[in-house]
């Protein structure tokens, strides 16, 4: 295998934004944060993140400010509107990306017609990954 893109991944490098926190997605995040990860979170419902905040998460104000503190950005939401939303909408995601960065959506919101309809910036890969298994037994894996 060759050299991971873009950069090796480390808890003393590589900052992580998650954006989607019910129960499994807190459960992920709060994993990373184990892990000794740099995580910035983004809620609609900022008091949902206290849990997060109490263990060392960064509460974002918006998808954009999210971006521009994160080296790869976990999205996990239920509905292809919120997708688009985070993606999309005035200080979403894309235009607060940095370049290098990564996107990575593991929720159940978003189909082929969503994820055709987000353009994926040349800087900034766009993965789609839906989780099969027990979110307990979730390991970080080095890319």
């Amino acid at each position: 295998m060759g050299t991971p893109y873009p950069n090796p991944i480390s808890p003393a490098k590589t900052r992580i934004g998650w954006i989607g926190i019910g129960v499994m997605g807190a459960a992920m995040a709060s994993r990373l944060i184990s892990a000794g990860y740099s995580l910035t979170v983004y809620a609609r419902t900022p008091s949902k993140a206290a849990p997060l905040q109490s263990q060392g998460a960064r509460l974002a104000d918006c998808p954009f400010q999210l971006a521009q503190l994160s080296d790869v950005v976990f999205t996990m939401v239920g509905h292809p509107s919120d997708v688009r939303s985070n993606y999309l909408s005035p200080n979403a995601l894309l235009s607060g990306l940095n370049p290098d960065s990564v996107t990575v959506d593991i929720g159940i919101g978003i189909g082929h017609r969503t994820s055709a309809s987000i353009p994926t910036p040349l800087r900034c890969p766009f993965l789609k990954f839906l989780i099969l298994t027990n979110y307990k037994k979730l390991k970080i894996i080095e890319w």
